[in-house]
C-alpha cells in the first residue's frame, strides 16, 4: 500500500484500493470496457472516436451558435439600456423574486399580476396571463423551454427586427412589474408596450439624424430676434404616463 502511494497521485490511489483482487488466484489480463465481452474490436472503436468527434463538434458549433446570438443582440437598433436588460435577462441576471430568494432575500415569491406560486424569469418576461396574450399575437410560435432559447428561436427563425420586437416588448413587461412592486402603479400592458416601442423609434431616428459623429458637447444658445420682430419661445416637458405641460413667451429684440 505504501508503494501505491508513493508511485500514484491520491485519487488515483484511492481508485486502485478500491480495486478487489480475484479469490480464484486467476492472471490479470486486459478488458475493452466498449464492448459487452471485454475484447476489443475496430467496430467498437470506430464509434467509440466517432462519438468523442461529434461530441467536441457539437460544443464547437453550439460556441459559433452563441456567438452569432450575442453578436446579433449588440447590434440591435434599440436604446442601449434595452440591449442591457436584453443581456442580462439571457444570463438570468434579473432580480426577480425567485433569484432573490435564492439569496436568502426573506420575501413572498408570488407574482404581482396573477398571483402565480413563484415569480421567476420565465414566469414574469413570458408566461404571465396578463401579457402572454401579447407576445402571442406579435410572435405566433413561443420556444419557453427558458427565456434564452425563445430569444434564440425568435431571431434563427425570424430575423433582428422580430427579437428587437421580443426584447422591447420584454423590457415593457419588467418596466410594468417594477412599477408594481416597487409602486403600486398598475399600468396596463398596451401602454408600456407603446412606451417602448415609442423609445425605439426615437433612438432609431435621432441615430439617423445624427449619424456617429454625435458630440457630447453640443451647445444651444439663445440669440435674440432681428430688429421689428417678436420671438416666440416655446418648452414643454412631457411625463411619462401623465399629462404634459408646454409654456410660451414672445422675446423683443432687446429683451
Amino acid at each position: 500500500m505504501a508503494k501505491v502511494r508513493a508511485l500514484f497521485n491520491p485519487n488515483m490511489v484511492e481508485a486502485i484500493l478500491r480495486l478487489h483482487p480475484s479469490h480464484t488466484g486467476a492472471a490479470d489480463h486486459w478488458l475493452w470496457e466498449h464492448e459487452k465481452s471485454g475484447s476489443f474490436s475496430i467496430k467498437s472503436a470506430y464509434s467509440f472516436f466517432k462519438t468523442i468527434l461529434e461530441s467536441e463538434h457539437g460544443e464547437s458549433s453550439n460556441g459559433a451558435v452563441m456567438k452569432k446570438f450575442w453578436t446579433a443582440l449588440w447590434k440591435l437598433q434599440v436604446p442601449h439600456k434595452v440591449k442591457v436588460f436584453a443581456w442580462r435577462a439571457c444570463k438570468d441576471c434579473l432580480p426577480t423574486k425567485a433569484n432573490l430568494i435564492k439569496r436568502k432575500l426573506d420575501i413572498e415569491g408570488k407574482c404581482c399580476f396573477c398571483q402565480h406560486p413563484l415569480e421567476d424569469l420565465r414566469h414574469v418576461l413570458i408566461l404571465c396571463p396578463s401579457t402572454y396574450g401579447f407576445l402571442r399575437s406579435r410572435f405566433a410560435v413561443l420556444q419557453i423551454s427558458s427565456f434564452l432559447t425563445t430569444a434564440m428561436d425568435i431571431l434563427f427563425k425570424g430575423n433582428f427586427k422580430d427579437l428587437s420586437d421580443f426584447f422591447l416588448m420584454v423590457w415593457a413587461f419588467w418596466f410594468r412589474r417594477n412599477k408594481m412592486v416597487h409602486e403600486q402603479i398598475a399600468l396596463p400592458p398596451q401602454q408600456v408596450i407603446g412606451f417602448a416601442f415609442t423609445k425605439k423609434l426615437h433612438s432609431v431616428v435621432v441615430r439617423q439624424q445624427l449619424g456617429n459623429h454625435i458630440s457630447k458637447n453640443m451647445v444651444y444658445i439663445w440669440s435674440p430676434p432681428p430688429e421689428d420682430s417678436l420671438k416666440l419661445n416655446i418648452d414643454g416637458a412631457l411625463f411619462l404616463f401623465k399629462q404634459s405641460w408646454y409654456g410660451h413667451g414672445f422675446e423683443e429684440p432687446y429683451g
